[in-house]
């Protein structure tokens, strides 16, 4: 077995992978039928229509963990991508997971706080609200979907590490064009009310938070 990192911190990558498994065990165990209903409305509007307005404050709390558990699990792949290109912040494991799930945290909360400050400039507190509901769903799947991943870049045989961060890359992706198809439903409507406020929209909320992502990675391993 070969950690990610070949020469130093095995141990700790373990103890990392550990943590993120039970805890993502403990996630499902308590919140599983919860979450199989929030995931399948990703690719059923009714459903997560149905979902999101018939929410408490319990199955909020149970998002909010399962959300704070997807930046813990994106910020690990982001380590990993990093590693296995040789870049590092200059800090040691922790410091570099940490690091890399606060910048997907604040990227995350950044975004949120653009969606509240549009939808009091602007009449759109309707669909800002479900659209906020939706990025929660998608990057809880993105965490949920790049969890095994992590292990598989961190302990594969060396010839198929590539293939698994690829993978991984793919997978963000995927789920990130899903996440943007979803927004554009909720805000068709705009597009012939309020055409302006939907380009404000796609600049200040979608495009600048990929940019912004884009520009710290290709930073960590240039």
């Amino acid at each position: 077995i070969q950690s990610a990192d070949p020469n130093q911190g095995k141990g700790t990558v373990l103890l990392i992978q550990l943590l993120l498994l039970l805890t993502l065990a403990g996630l499902w165990l308590l919140f599983g039928g919860l979450l199989r209903q929030v995931l399948l409305g990703t690719i059923n509007d009714s459903l997560m229509t149905q979902v999101y307005t018939r929410r408490s404050g319990g199955e909020l709390g149970a998002l909010w963990a399962c959300y704070v558990f997807s930046f813990l699990s994106m910020g690990f792949f982001l380590y990993l991508l990093t590693t296995y290109f040789e870049r590092s912040p200059g800090f040691d494991i922790w410091g570099s997971w940490l690091t890399y799930s606060l910048v997907f945290a604040a990227i995350l909360g950044l975004k949120n706080l653009v969606l509240v400050l549009f939808a009091r400039l602007f009449p759109v507190r309707k669909e800002v609200n479900l659209y906020m509901f939706t990025l929660m769903v998608f990057s809880i799947l993105a965490g949920l979907f790049i969890s095994p991943l992590n292990l598989l870049v961190s302990y594969a045989p060396e010839e198929w590490r590539s293939t698994f961060i690829y993978t991984g890359i793919g997978v963000l992706v995927l789920v990130y064009t899903l996440h943007l198809i979803r927004g554009l439903l909720i805000a068709s409507k705009l597009i012939t009310s309020r055409p302006v406020h939907l380009l404000l929209y796609i600049c200040a909320i979608e495009t600048a938070p990929v940019f912004m992502l884009y520009r710290f990675v290709s930073d960590s391993i240039a």
